[in-house]
């Protein structure tokens, strides 16, 4: 039972190419601003309030350009979009920059260009392009094959909250792919992550997990995440479950 199981659940390889879209995502606004100095500077100091009056005014057009550029890129007006994203990004706003990627690579999966803008995207922290740079790195899309650069990216978006990142995370160390040792406790540690944010696959690994441990499976918390797996929609949590020995009483 335990190897079938398994088997079925890190086999599930198309939750290792999960991509975030556009639709639905928060807009952020890029802040910026700690001075570095000797001398202390007041807020009021002439020029300091024009030079933040400036950032701000840079800041709040390049949101409505990223805003214009959404609206734009929903409508697949691709080339207005792009010139949106382009003023927008070079005036720092992280989102635009992710988001061009996101057309780049619509456009033309895996490409240079795609690669550009979620490489300067995940520089500046936004986790979705994190993400999408590590399946970059993973595939060798505009980049040769280096599943440790995938690591790094993954790694730094699943620290951040990204649920895909954490489940790849898992599936990585769980089959020891692209030469990394497989590693049952990593992976355990980051499906329960993902599993925790109510990943219903990240559940029934997690299951899988338990119930297969070489010594001393665990019946009980095998059961748990497969029935947490089940109510969220997972139907191969069902027949899972369904293969478990003992009642589930003993549980209890």
């Amino acid at each position: 039972m335990r190897g079938d199981v398994m088997d079925r659940a890190i086999g599930d390889g198309k939750r290792a190419c999960r991509r975030p879209g556009v639709a639905g995502l928060l807009i952020g606004l890029l802040m910026a601003g700690a001075a570095h100095g000797a001398v202390p500077i007041g807020i009021g100091t002439p020029g300091i309030s024009a030079g933040l009056d400036r950032i701000g005014a840079v800041a709040s057009a390049a949101r409505r350009d990223f805003d214009r550029g959404l609206e734009a890129f929903e409508e697949n007006e691709w080339a207005l979009a792009e010139r949106l994203w382009l003023w927008s990004a070079r005036a720092g706003n992280v989102q635009a920059r992710y988001h061009l990627g996101v057309l780049y690579d619509r456009l033309a999966p895996g490409s240079v260009a795609a690669l550009i803008w979620y490489r300067r995207a995940a520089r500046a922290g936004h986790s979705d392009a994190q993400h999408n740079l590590a399946l970059a790195y993973m595939r060798g899309e505009g980049v040769p094959v280096d599943m440790q650069q995938a690591l790094y990216w993954w790694t730094r978006a699943a620290r951040a909250g990204n649920v895909d990142s954490q489940y790849n995370l898992g599936l990585v160390y769980a089959l020891g792919q692209g030469g990394v040792t497989p590693n049952r406790e990593r992976a355990r540690f980051w499906w329960l992550q993902a599993a925790r944010h109510g990943d219903a696959a990240a559940q029934y690994n997690l299951g899988t997990l338990y119930a297969s441990e070489p010594q001393h499976p665990d019946f009980c918390q095998a059961r748990h995440w497969f029935t947490v797996s089940s109510r969220n929609g997972f139907v191969r949590a069902d027949r899972a479950l369904a293969m478990l020995p003992g009642p589930a009483s003993v549980c209890h």
